[in-house]
């Protein structure tokens, strides 16, 4: 599906989140995870066979060691220029966000 990729789910809220993992495990077959866990301390992380990644990152946290292939955003989240510049961009290898409606950043 995403073969190898480092994908992030940047959430305000847990309804959000939620919403995209039921949206996401309705796609793939189970047989393709290795590892899943699930905390409320530390957020959902999702190993595939593949080697693609996902992890949740609540907008709060720092985004010190994290760095993401692609990046989808809660749309609650107003995400304005400086938004994205010091806290969202940083997550990202390179320069590609989706906002859940799609958006795609070109650099």
């Amino acid at each position: 599906m995403y073969q190898g990729q480092r994908i992030g789910v940047v959430y305000q809220n847990r309804e959000f989140l939620d919403k995209w993992f039921k949206d996401f495990f309705s796609k793939i077959d189970e047989s393709c995870i290795s590892l899943m866990r699930n905390s409320s301390a530390e957020g959902i992380f999702i190993l595939l066979k593949d080697g693609t990644t996902i992890k949740s990152v609540r907008m709060s946290e720092s985004a010190r060691g994290n760095a993401f292939d692609k990046i989808y955003v809660d749309p609650e989240i107003d995400v304005s220029s400086d938004t994205f510049q010091y806290a969202i961009r940083p997550l990202l290898k390179i320069p590609k966000i989706i906002i859940e409606r799609e958006y795609v950043n070109h650099e």
